[in-house]
């Protein structure tokens, strides 16, 4: 239940801003306030007919728009937004000039001036005028050309006042869908989708002529946020400013997700992904719902976590609450198999809005927190008031055995028993299987890339239906996940799918999958076919280095500018953004590149399959072939889209294995490899003592951080990979030319001289230099005649091995072992000369 005067200030909240919008569209110089307001008396049917087309109420909207940033008025909605103003954004609004603003109507890209330590400047780099779509992926790059004319070309805002006038069509398409009290919440939902669209990429101008770095869309969303979380409180009764931040997570779950045994994972593989994203959606909602707040308090959802802004007043009993709900779901379907773990820290929004704290230390005391409650997982269901050793051991409600085989009792996917209540059963795996597999294999199996509505029973524990967004018609009391929608889709359907929208939750998650000749997700099996060489397919991990650390401490500018909530969400949303418009889009057309490709072509072996993506991390099967070069296209986009920050980077591992291999195996591998892969880069680090890391202006640097990548027992720098797709795209094609003195012998006896090498390079055992002249002696037999070298192709590549010994920052030096290892995978299907000796 909203009450009249709360639905004022959460109104007035998502609009108080909205003349910004009107100066960047018009060029309007007049005051942002003054244009916010006419917007609204120009829109007030619109208005009127959610607060009762109370004439009062809708004035006191108006009153408060206007006067928002009014410090000494005695209206304590205004009061709550100027302090929520101050917490998100910091600035105090100017009137913008237009004649003197260049880059202003511009946003920054966050990544342009995020700094840990380091002095070297990151490229200023600001978003197109373009709305977020799902085919636009390519927009979430900022622009190199930062020109007013180069960022304003597209047709989306080349006539501004036509943008403006679709923005002010779209919000009343979806003000229609509001009826009664219980549309409050979807039509906010909707509001916050239709904001998204337009503001992800305009600037909280302010006045300045170097642009924000502060999205207007996350502005509006967590000055609602605040705003709400205040007045809930009490603000406007008894002045307190007290609010609390949440976290909540699932902690281990990739653990859950890779604990399969079925020797064809991909189907369920992917539904798990997508289950465990949805369940973190799910419980943040759980607690929004429970505390009585709009979804504009979620204000980040990302990597598994979430973060809500909530009020003080009654917020004890009524978070706990939502935690025993959210604990016995996770009991009664996944028998502690999966853990949910949140906590939260109080603070004063007050304070935080006058600079005496820092959101980023109240999010590091909230995630401190929430590392001292994963020591309390489902403490209150297993003790509770009192001791009760039963709830130790579980119900033995299991299926009964059959002729005593243990095996027929056992899920086929998980081998874990199955509870008689959830046997189930899947057409193409022999035996039975417990439900939530049942559903996870659904999931995966069903959901395209396209967007789909996932219909649910209320309690999550059955996939009644999967459909594709347009064809859905579910019934309007289930529950319904949205998965990957297009904004203006769902914008359309707020009046004429109106049951589509109610008691709906909205994901968007990265999911692409090369699709076989059947319309379904390929196996392992069918994708590891289209290997070039040897079949094996490669697991590609990566995670962003410090990224928590940049958040925390990169985002201030300087000692005395105290990061607000704004530019941090700002940062998140676009994270979020990345790893999942863009890694989708990206995907998609590389993996339609191979698909223009004859069979027999060397790069139609681009087949792909995304575990999970967000946040800071991301899991993706390929091809082993292909895998360097999606790495590498891959790490240059991610490089565009930081602005090519130095701080700011990604190490991955690359871990090689056969498509019947167990998946939690290969998980375990790819883990242990890129640990091992941080850890040896944090130890070759140009620092011989902590003192000399404190003194350095660059230890984040991608020199001297962990950044790189794990390739056959070897880490490298990222630098290097195009390197060595260019010389073992050369290689494999003298091996292959039969005319080409370079055998596959010879390639085997290389990797082997490289490992005498590394060998050298690592323990420093002088008997280990024979590397060299048993490659000159290599060379002079297998290479040459009295003229030379029987083929000049192969001269330059030579030459540089033997001069090895003598330039150690040869990129042949640190490539050469792993070079030879994708050489020889390469070619290991082909036959002809081995001589190598």
């Amino acid at each position: 239940m909203h009450y009249p005067e709360e639905k004022i200030l959460i109104l007035a909240a998502l609009f108080h801003d909205i003349g910004k919008f009107i100066q960047i569209c018009s060029d309007e110089n007049k005051d942002h306030s003054e244009l916010g307001v006419q917007f609204i008396k120009d829109n007030q049917d619109i208005f009127k007919a959610v607060l009762g087309n109370d004439v009062d109420s809708f004035n006191r909207l108006c009153k408060v728009i206007n006067e928002h940033h009014n410090k000494e008025s005695e209206d304590k909605l205004i009061s709550i937004i100027n302090i929520a103003d101050k917490v998100s954004a910091k600035e105090d609004t100017k009137v913008v000039n237009v004649e003197t603003a260049s880059n202003n109507h511009f946003l920054l890209s966050t990544f342009s001036n995020a700094s840990l330590r380091s002095q070297k400047a990151s490229d200023k780099r600001y978003y197109r005028h373009e709305m977020l779509t799902k085919k636009n992926y390519d927009v979430l790059i900022p622009s190199k050309d930062t020109t007013k004319d180069a960022l304003s070309t597209k047709d989306h805002y080349k006539n501004q006042d036509k943008i403006f006038e679709s923005f002010t069509k779209d919000l009343h398409s979806i003000f229609k869908y509001y009826e009664d009290e219980e549309d409050f919440g979807t039509l906010i939902n909707l509001i916050l989708i239709v904001f998204e669209k337009y503001l992800w990429c305009l600037p909280n101008i302010d006045g300045d002529s170097e642009s924000s770095d502060i999205s207007l869309f996350n502005h509006l969303k967590d000055v609602t946020a605040v705003s709400h979380a205040l007045y809930k409180t009490g603000f406007h009764q008894n002045g307190s400013s007290k609010v609390n931040l949440i976290i909540g997570e699932m902690p281990g779950i990739q653990k859950y997700i890779f604990d399969i045994t079925e020797k064809k994972p991909a189907k369920i593989l992917r539904g798990r992904s997508i289950y465990v994203q949805l369940l973190t959606r799910h419980f943040a909602s759980i607690l929004l719902k429970e505390l009585e707040l709009t979804e504009a308090c979620l204000i980040m959802l990302a990597g598994g976590k979430f973060y809500i802004l909530a009020q003080q007043n009654e917020f004890i009993k009524k978070y706990n609450n939502a935690k025993k709900d959210i604990e016995k779901f996770l009991i009664e379907n996944f028998y502690y198999d999966i853990k949910f773990s949140s906590a939260y820290v109080s603070f004063d929004a007050n304070e935080l809005a006058n600079n005496k704290i820092k959101f980023s230390d109240i999010i590091d005391n909230a995630s401190y927190e929430l590392l001292k409650g994963r020591q309390q997982i489902f403490k209150n269901d297993l003790f509770g008031d009192s001791f009760n050793e039963s709830k130790f051991v579980l119900p033995s409600n299991y299926m009964n055995t059959e002729d005593a085989d243990s095996n027929s009792v056992k899920c086929k996917v998980t081998d874990k028993p199955i509870r008689k209540e959830r046997k189930s059963k899947i057409e193409e795996i022999d035996g039975f299987v417990d439900k939530q597999v049942f559903n996870e294999h659904k999931i995966g199996k069903d959901i395209p890339y396209d967007a789909v509505v996932l219909e649910l029973s209320n309690t999550l524990d059955e996939v009644k239906d999967i459909k594709k967004l347009k064809e859905a018609d579910p019934d309007k009391d289930s529950y319904k996940i949205i998965i990957n929608p297009s904004l203006d889709d769902l914008i359309s359907y707020s009046k004429s799918k109106r049951d589509l929208l109610k008691n709906s939750l909205i994901l968007e998650v990265a999911n692409y999958a090369s699709i076989g000749e059947d319309g379904y997700v390929k196996d392992f099996s069918e994708m590891v076919k289209a290997n070039n060489g040897a079949e094996f397919l490669t697991l590609i991990k990566g995670d962003i280095d410090n990224l928590g650390l940049l958040m925390s401490c990169g985002l201030s500018g300087n000692e005395n500018d105290i990061s607000p909530i704004s530019r941090i969400t700002t940062m998140s949303y676009h994270l979020k953004y990345f790893f999942s418009f863009f890694i989708n889009g990206f995907l998609r057309d590389w993996d339609s590149s191979r698909k223009e490709l004859d069979k027999d072509d060397p790069e139609s072996d681009q087949n792909v399959y995304t575990i999970f993506a967000g946040g800071d991390d991301l899991m993706l099967v390929t091809t082993q072939s292909a895998s360097l070069k999606l790495a590498d296209e891959f790490n240059k986009k991610f490089n565009d889209f930081v602005c090519n920050n130095d701080e700011v980077h990604i190490t991955y591992s690359h871990t090689n294995f056969k498509d019947k291999t167990p998946i939690r195996m290969v998980a375990d591998l790819s883990e242990h490899n890129q640990e091992g892969a941080k850890k040896k880069l944090k130890g070759n680090a140009n620092f011989d003592s902590l003192e000399s890391f404190l003194n350095s202006n660059e230890p984040f640097s991608q020199e001297n951080d962990k950044t790189g990548l794990y390739l056959f027992n070897n880490i490298i720098k990222t630098d290097l990979i195009e390197y060595i797709i260019n010389r073992k795209r050369e290689l494999t094609g003298w091996v292959k030319d039969e005319d080409n003195p370079v055998t596959k012998g010879i390639i085997q006896n290389l990797l082997n001289l490289a490992e005498i090498m590394k060998e050298y390079d690592e323990k420093g055992k002088v008997e280990k230099l024979i590397w060299h002249p048993k490659l000159a002696n290599m060379i002079t037999r297998l290479l040459m005649d009295k003229s030379g070298y029987k083929n000049n192709d192969v001269k330059g590549f030579f030459d540089e091995a033997l001069s090895l010994n003598k330039n150690s920052d040869s990129p042949l030096k640190k490539a050469l072992h792993p070079l030879m290892c994708e050489i020889i995978y390469s070619t290991r299907n082909l036959t002809g000369e081995e001589d190598g000796n």
